[in-house]
């Protein structure tokens, strides 16, 4: 680089000759320009505090013209990306400023010898969440508002803003100095706004307030959640309740309860939630979201209680469970074991008002299993709706003594249908048509329609119209013998009787049977009279 510099400087120093009692150039050894004492280690050493060497300055099209160029030789570009341009032996490479070393490498461990000040304030912190410094040592830490913390030669704490404090008491900060607050550590047990007790690890008591959602409900534990924003209750929640019909301004919807062990509330909002909710993530021995044991021997007892009231439109659920995962799953899972003279329930729900509410709800296969009696279900005409989405379109219903299985007023062509192995085979029609067969199919007009053989000990049919002994009256036509001949020769089948094309649509067993007699009641007569002709003959031949 020293040669590049010396032979474009080469005019520079010709030009100074003239200049010789500032200038020195001896024939071997240093030179100077604007010296006379060049440094020993230079070739060229150049002195001026006015003046500054210039450099040759071209285009890009004249530096890229520059035949043959030496390794090294410097120009300085005037258009485009102007600038200071070097050969490197093989391309034109543009002189750029070295950035700062920001990672302190380049000092030694006593370079850092002046305050470290961010470049904007309360803006920059020292390490990060993930990045953290190992060990600070420091003499004094002072925080912005002038306070000091010092641990220095073990000194104890005398701060100015630790204010009275009382023994047992955790303190706590009320804006100017720490003080005694309401949570109590005897050092095994801890409380809030009480003393320790013996019997809990972790025990709080609710001091009264008026205005509050609840002014008279006492528990061991409480938790409530507000609207952002507002001192509105959405929702609460207690552990160990006491009093529960003391709730205010809400009227608790069950006045024998007295004692709770976990009380829910969610509050009549617009907001979906839930007054308990139990989530099991599961693993490899048995999880239950919610678990309940009830096993007291008097009086109504509860292991999971669940009661939804509203007067919306809303859906409500006294106790909904949703379990997925695993090999056994139980959404909701209930188990009693009673003594004589004692009832329990092993899921008790309860629904009311005017939207659609179930006091149980199963979405999905439903097993129920017993060895006696499996499901009792009790009520007033009570039934079990079944809905096709939003459409009741069948029930089966108690009404009185009699058990009804039936299509809703509204199923215009639903059909009730019983079937065996998975196929139909008696079918009652909207209209109620009968069809005992497999295809529910039924002849138009008919009210029973059999798709097979029957049998029967007695079948009555009703008598539609008069029976045929008006066959016996006087005054009764009984077409002659020889009629009877021509009519049955030209038409193969007796008079008043269908032919055998008329009835391969099936025959009307009253209306035969009433043909067939009166057919058998003139035969009667036919063979009357030719008993009488007999008898005329064997008296003229004696």
């Amino acid at each position: 680089m020293k040669k590049t510099l010396l032979s474009l400087c080469f005019a520079a120093f010709t030009a100074a000759v003239s200049n010789a009692q500032t200038n020195t150039f001896p024939t071997t050894g240093s030179a100077g320009i604007g010296t006379t004492a060049p440094n020993a280690s230079a070739i060229l050493e150049l002195q001026s505090t006015t003046k500054g060497m210039l450099i040759p300055r071209m285009t890009q099209a004249q530096r890229t013209a520059i035949v043959s160029p030496a390794s090294g030789l410097l120009v300085y570009q005037t258009n485009n990306t102007t600038g200071f341009y070097y050969y490197n032996g093989s391309n034109w490479v543009a002189v750029t400023p070295k950035s700062a070393n920001r990672n302190l490498s380049n000092l030694d461990t006593t370079a850092v010898n002046i305050s470290l000040l961010p470049n904007a304030h309360n803006t920059l912190s020292l390490g990060s969440a993930v990045r953290s410094w190992n060990d600070v040592y420091v003499n004094n830490v002072k925080f912005a508002d002038g306070t000091t913390l010092s641990t220095a030669n073990g000194v104890a704490e005398s701060d100015p803003e630790v204010g009275v404090n009382k023994t047992g008491f955790v303190p706590r900060w009320n804006g100017t100095a720490l003080v005694a607050g309401a949570l109590q550590d005897n050092g095994t047990r801890a409380s809030i706004n009480s003393a320790p007790d013996n019997d809990h690890r972790f025990s709080a008591l609710r001091q009264l307030s008026s205005g509050s959602l609840f002014s008279t409900v006492y528990s061991a534990i409480r938790g409530e959640s507000n609207t952002s924003g507002t001192t509105t209750i959405n929702s609460v929640g207690y552990l160990g309740v006491n009093n529960p019909s003391g709730m205010y301004p809400l009227v608790f919807p069950n006045n024998t309860f007295s004692e709770i062990g976990v009380l829910g509330v969610k509050r009549n909002t617009s907001l979906e939630g839930a007054a308990l909710y139990g989530w099991s993530q599961g693993g490899s021995s048995n999880n239950y979201g919610v678990y309940g044991t009830a096993t007291a021997s008097a009086a109504n007892n509860y292991a999971v209680y669940g009661n939804s009231i509203t007067a919306n439109t809303a859906l409500n659920y006294g106790v909904y469970g949703n379990v997925q995962g695993g090999i056994a799953n139980y959404g909701v899972y209930g188990k009693v074991v009673t003594a004589t003279g004692q009832f329990g329930y092993g899921v008790f729900g309860s629904a009311s008002g005017t939207g659609t509410n179930y006091a149980g709800f199963f979405s999905g296969h439903t097993y129920i299993g017993a060895n006696d009696e499996a499901l009792t279900i009790s009520g007033t005409d009570p039934y079990i709706q079944f809905k096709d989405a939003t459409a009741e379109n069948a029930y089966l219903r108690a009404s009185g003594k009699d058990l009804l299985l039936a299509t809703n007023s509204g199923n215009a062509s639903g059909r009730v249908v019983l079937r065996t192995n998975g196929t139909g085979r008696l079918w009652v029609d909207a209209v109620g048509n009968v069809s005992i067969s497999n295809d529910g199919k039924t002849a138009t007009g008919y009210a029973l329609s059999v798709k097979g053989k029957v049998m029967a000990e007695e079948v009555r049919v009703e008598l539609n119209g008069t029976w045929p002994d008006y066959v016996f009256a006087k005054d009764y036509k009984l077409m002659s013998l020889q009629s009877l001949k021509q009519y049955v020769f030209q038409n193969n089948h007796l008079p008043d009787v269908p032919a055998a094309n008329e009835m391969k649509d099936g025959i009307e067993v009253g209306k035969v049977n009433k043909l067939l007699m009166q057919k058998v009641e003139e035969l009667t007569l036919y063979v009357i009279q030719l008993n009488e002709e007999i008898q005329t003959l064997k008296a003229q031949n004696k």
